[in-house]
């Protein structure tokens, strides 16, 4: 898993108190108290910046899932924080795609070539598009099958996910 994903998710967790979605109340609280502490603004401008970071974050939602996070933290970080997501591959990261209700995912995807090719072969063969991140990151967590294979001198696990 990138080190993004693993950083999404940690401050998710950290947020959303270990539950499934991440109320704007709760968000505004957690982004003001970041805002004072790291930011060292206080009073009125501490109020109105944290709305603003708060309202960018949600995008006009009264709350986040957890597999809406990641994209929208993204997003948030560029835009608020003029940080884009670095987009390098390191070895061992996952890769997934939906098709008919089921999250297939790859993991210890080797190298960018290889992702490249997996992406390729997904759009081809299943008209669909693989994305970076596990099925657990978008909400699919029962397991169907897993496989483990080698190709092109490459151990890959393979599994199928259902929600």
């Amino acid at each position: 898993m990138e080190c993004e994903t693993k950083q999404s998710a940690c401050i998710f967790n950290a947020l959303a108190d270990g539950g499934n979605s991440l109320p704007k109340s709760q968000a505004f609280t957690d982004i003001r108290y970041a805002i004072e502490s790291q930011m060292n603004i206080h009073g009125k401008k501490l109020d109105a910046t944290a709305h603003e970071f708060t309202d960018a974050l949600m995008g006009g939602r009264s709350a986040i899932s957890r597999g809406e996070f990641r994209g929208v933290y993204d997003a948030f970080r560029a835009k608020q924080l003029g940080c884009e997501a670095n987009g390098e591959w390191a070895s061992g990261e996952d890769m997934h795609w939906i098709k008919g209700g089921y999250c297939v995912e790859y993991t210890n995807v080797p190298n960018q070539q290889f992702a490249q090719g997996i992406h390729q072969w997904a759009m081809k063969n299943l008209d669909t598009t693989a994305s970076d991140g596990s099925c657990d990151h978008i909400e699919f967590h029962q397991m169907i099958g897993h496989k483990q294979f080698t190709t092109h001198g490459f151990t890959l696990d393979y599994t199928v996910w259902a929600k």
